[in-house]
């Protein structure tokens, strides 16, 4: 009995070592040539870290090459660090008829921002200021923060409507909280 459990181990013990050798080398090699080729030329330098509500986007910026997986789009940021129409960079209004805030759904990502719901509703609604607040995986306590930070900063808007969806809850709950109205990690 002593001897079966003896080479049954051993031969395990090979099986997973071989299999180890076997994806490191590889599994790297497969990665590198077939699947990471295809983010190398992603842009992800607008994005910012922020003190009061975590994270944003920088001032004024554009790039043809933002991705998300194998989908490049354009990317345009204003004078206010909010995502706009590239045609609309430089605006530097602290004054909106409406304001839309979420996560990536109301960012756009994977679109043009003329693709992206706020855009379209931008294009409809010609006549109104309309400002994207919204940046990916921001949560409840961020809309808040956010929001406040602005109105502090002077800006202000006649209506905010804020998107919430499922992955809010969990957001708040493991990676963010709200102390003193700025933005913490958990």
């Amino acid at each position: 009995m002593y001897q079966f459990k003896s080479s049954f181990i051993k031969i395990f013990l090979i099986t997973l070592l071989t299999f180890l050798f076997l994806d490191v080398v590889f599994g790297n090699y497969i990665f590198k040539k077939f699947m990471r080729s295809s983010f190398i030329d992603q842009d992800t330098s607008f994005g910012n870290k922020d003190n009061i509500y975590d994270h944003g986007f920088v001032k004024n910026y554009k790039t043809k090459s933002a991705g998300w997986g194998n989908i490049r789009y354009t990317f345009c940021t204003d004078a206010n660090a909010f995502r706009s129409n590239c045609k609309d960079q430089f605006n530097k209004n602290k004054y909106f008829d409406l304001a839309f805030i979420g996560d990536s759904f109301t960012e756009g990502v994977g679109v043009n921002f003329e693709n992206s719901f706020v855009g379209l509703v931008s294009s409809d609604l010609k006549k109104l200021k309309i400002a994207n607040l919204a940046v990916s995986s921001y949560s409840p306590a961020i809309y808040y923060s956010k929001i406040n930070h602005l109105l502090n900063k002077e800006y202000r808007f006649k209506e905010i409507i804020v998107f919430i969806d499922l992955s809010d809850i969990q957001d708040d709950s493991v990676c963010y909280k709200l102390d003193k109205q700025i933005v913490k990690r958990r």
